[in-house]
């Protein structure tokens, strides 16, 4: 049987710990089965769509710095060599 792996706030996992495994699986299998549990979309509001407007006219403006450049500023300052994931 595949594993399973669910990421859980501290107290949601703490609480399922105290069900029984049968338990945890008919759990788990009734959201599964329900059409809630997919990511939807976000709703953006005009607030949201401002702050990308923005963001493109800063970037055609020359006013942002390339993602090669802040990473490597990051690896230098926390000494991460390139290509490795700190996580």
């Amino acid at each position: 049987m595949p594993t399973l792996t669910i990421d859980l706030p501290e107290t949601a996992y703490r609480a399922a710990l105290a069900l029984s495994p049968e338990e945890r699986r008919r759990r788990v299998s009734k959201v599964m089965q329900s059409d809630d549990w997919e990511d939807e979309e976000p709703e953006l509001t005009e607030e949201d769509y401002a702050a990308i407007g923005r963001g493109i006219d800063n970037m055609r403006a020359g006013r942002t710095t390339p993602a090669e450049i802040v990473f490597a500023r990051l690896r230098e300052k926390h000494g991460f060599p390139k290509g490795d994931n700190p996580l």
